[in-house]
């Protein structure tokens, strides 16, 4: 039976990174099986013939072609959309939030203006009543009083 290596196994052997043999494998350039747990095996007659196969100066060509995207002025102008995309989300659920906030406060004070409404008409509904039936007030302190009551006892 064939020696069966994993990814991090065929890095090691192949003298590369783990990411290079996992993009080898999903690109077809390197042949190998997945179990039933999702990871790679790799045969080890396989992985040498890649290795063979493979040039360092590939290698070499896509690292700098990486190395210079990153350095280009259109990755920079990407990375600074990025940026510019990122803030304006966190300003976005900012503004949502407070949104949020301000309808829970204009229903707060709609219902306080609807009781206020209320309360006023219910107090010009009884003043109407009151001065449509005027009673005769007396005077606090004045002859009815306590006191007059204890002066007459006495």
């Amino acid at each position: 039976m064939a020696e069966m290596l994993t990814t991090t196994q065929a890095a090691k052997r192949a003298d590369t990174s783990r990411p290079t043999i996992s993009r080898a494998l999903k690109s077809g350039d390197l042949p190998g099986n997945r179990g039933n747990d999702g990871k790679w095996l790799i045969k080890a007659d396989d992985l040498d013939a890649w290795a063979g196969r493979r040039s360092t100066v590939h290698d070499e060509q896509c690292a700098n072609s990486v190395h210079a995207q990153q350095k280009s002025p259109d990755f920079e102008r990407l990375n600074e959309i990025s940026r510019e995309l990122d803030k304006t989300r966190e300003a976005l659920a900012e503004a949502r939030q407070a949104l949020a906030r301000a309808e829970g406060e204009n229903a707060a004070n709609r219902e306080r203006i609807t009781d206020l409404t209320t309360d006023r008409d219910a107090l010009r509904d009884a003043l109407a009543r009151a001065a449509s039936h005027p009673q005769i007030v007396r005077p606090v302190g004045g002859l009815g009083g306590l006191w007059a009551r204890l002066r007459s006892r006495g």
